[in-house]
């Protein structure tokens, strides 16, 4: 009960955030969330379990940087808790063009084939993972 309570303050203050950063004096200017605000809320939100609402967050934060890696893995780990394994392929892909000698992505990727069924490719992606 506490946690929801504290989900729903954090909300409102995320919300009111939102409301402050929109008295924009440029028309063309979009309100919203900064990146950080993204990115900090999608945190927080996939360590509570609002998975969809994280996902959500993650990819605010990075249609304003694409290319941040903490967003990218965010995402993907978002994606890999929803079940969404073909999308979170995808974006542990991106993140390993960034850090291709990371273990944890090898490894990460390695669990989404095991989880399928492809005992080769999870193989595969494994010892990488210790290489």
């Amino acid at each position: 009960m506490q946690k929801t309570v504290f989900q729903i303050l954090w909300l409102l203050t995320l919300l009111s955030s939102c409301a402050s950063n929109s008295k924009s004096t440029n028309a063309s200017e979009k309100p919203g969330l900064s990146f950080k605000e993204a990115l900090n809320g999608a945190q927080y939100l996939n360590n509570s379990g609002a998975l969809d609402s994280a996902l959500s967050l993650a990819e605010l934060a990075l249609a304003q940087d694409s290319l941040n890696y903490a967003a990218q893995l965010l995402r993907a780990d978002v994606l890999f808790a929803m079940g969404n394994y073909k999308d979170a392929m995808g974006a542990y892909t991106l993140c390993l063009e960034q850090e291709p000698k990371n273990p944890t992505l090898w490894a990460r990727l390695g669990k989404i084939y095991l989880d399928q069924g492809d005992l080769e490719s999870a193989l595969k992606y494994f010892t990488q993972a210790i290489n």
